[in-house]
């Protein structure tokens, strides 16, 4: 089940994640409130889009028997374009990590997608951020990475994509 500082207002999508960041469940309904049914005990990785407030990512643990709660904070958040550029170089598999200036994470992403650079085609997310300092990690399985951090100023316009390339 999940509890928030504030409910958002406008729609809401969640899944959970595995270490591996694969999907295991959608979030649902449960009690009138938004939460999993059943999930069997282990280590999870909850991430949740809510309109108007910044994307969240948050680990949880379950333990037989128990009922877990988590209590979310919500913070305002835009919508940016994150892509990346790879030179040329085809890949298979992006994971990207995304953390705030405290070191929370934010994002993780496994994107299984085979990529042709002649296609024209770069890898881009679209992620609601709230104003702040991030740091970004991303790697293919071909051995592209990239090591970064960037800001999100409180004036940015929301049509400026941010891009990053990985060597």
């Amino acid at each position: 089940m999940l509890a928030f500082d504030l409910y958002p207002s406008g729609g809401m999508s969640g899944r959970v994640l595995d270490a591996g960041l694969g999907q295991v469940a959608v979030l649902e309904l449960v009690d009138g409130r938004p939460g999993v049914s059943a999930l069997p005990p282990g280590e999870w990785l909850l991430d949740l889009e809510a309109e108007g407030t910044g994307r969240i990512s948050a680990p949880f643990s379950i333990r037989p028997g128990e009922r877990t709660e988590l209590r979310l904070p919500t913070v305002p958040g835009v919508e940016r374009s994150l892509t990346f550029r790879l030179n040329g170089s085809e890949w298979n598999e992006l994971r990207v990590e995304l953390c705030d200036s405290r070191g929370g994470r934010v994002l993780a992403r496994r994107i299984l997608q085979r990529y042709w650079p002649m296609g024209g085609r770069r890898p881009t997310l679209l992620v609601s951020l709230p104003v702040g300092t991030f740091a970004l990690e991303a790697e293919t399985d071909t051995g592209l990475r990239l090591r970064t951090s960037f800001d999100v100023p409180a004036l940015l316009p929301q049509e400026s994509a941010l891009e990053f390339e990985l060597r």
